[in-house]
């Protein structure tokens, strides 16, 4: 199922004169450009970059996309606002699959450290709705969790990984 998915798309809308003018943006996972579509004229761009203050002008991978992250636009910072539902499922797949590995560290970094983790580390990353999983931030806090790990027990840590690893 996840591995028939060949783009992410997004939906984004500004308003202007009371009317409502749609963005699409999808994302190709295959390399090919990506398309923006603005008022039904289609563009294809080789990359599609941040739209956020602390990262602006960087590429975005599949992984920094979800609702309610921003993208640049030709120049302005848009807000992805809706997703269909194929790249709401991929989302949450990874999100859930990811969340379950944070978990798993967790749970084994209470047998090893007295005070509690550092709340950057534990914080959630999903939002409210469908597609708004932050993946990127959640792989940063799986990575973190993991080099900790790895300070009291480098094996098991490695183990860890490969078990999530083999479910995908």
């Amino acid at each position: 199922m996840i591995d028939d998915i060949k783009c992410l798309k997004f939906e984004s809308w500004w308003i202007e004169n009371r009317e409502r003018n749609a963005i699409s943006v999808i994302y190709r996972l295959d390399g090919q450009p990506h398309e923006i579509i603005i008022k039904d004229t289609k563009y294809y761009v080789k990359e599609i970059y941040s739209g956020e203050k602390k990262s602006l002008g960087k590429v975005v991978s599949c992984w920094d996309l979800y609702i309610g992250c921003y993208v640049d636009i030709f120049g302005k910072s848009t807000i992805l606002k809706q997703s269909d539902l194929k790249t709401s499922e991929w989302n949450q797949f990874y999100g859930s699959f990811l969340t379950e590995m944070k978990n798993t560290f967790i749970e084994e970094l209470k047998k090893y450290e007295r005070k509690a983790l550092d709340q950057k580390l534990t914080r959630s990353c999903n939002g409210k709705g469908q597609c708004t999983t932050n993946l990127r931030e959640l792989m940063a806090q799986v990575t973190a969790l993991k080099q900790r790990m790895a300070q009291y027990r480098p094996l098991l840590s490695d183990d860890i990984i490969v078990a999530f690893e083999s479910l995908l």
